[in-house]
């Protein structure tokens, strides 16, 4: 174990001295809910470190866009369905590549 985070440690300092930057894939996501659900929809992305883009509220429903870190939306879909009485649904692709955040 101190095997590993030694070199984890070793890799780290020999990537920031480089200007080296690791990167991780970033989706573009899209959410349709009721509106009634918008808060707990956006609080969650934030909390999985999304950047809300826009909402639009029409009729009882809502359209969040933004994005947010691949790596940050394991269980998304289950834990939007527990937000929205498995109301809401979602799509997302890739929208590009970003540094990865500090820990």
């Amino acid at each position: 174990m101190a095997f590993h985070r030694a070199g984890a440690e070793a890799i780290k300092a020999a990537l920031a001295e480089g200007g080296t930057q690791l990167l991780e894939p970033v989706m573009a996501v899209t959410v349709h809910s009721p509106s009634a659900s918008v808060g707990d929809v956006v609080g969650d992305l934030n909390r999985r470190h999304g950047r809300i883009a826009r909402i639009e509220d029409q009729d009882g429903r809502a359209e969040v866009s933004g994005f947010a870190p691949l790596a940050q939306l394991v269980g998304y879909t289950t834990s939007l369905r527990s937000l929205s009485q498995g109301r809401a649904s979602s799509e997302a692709h890739l929208h590009g590549y970003e540094p990865v955040r500090a820990a």
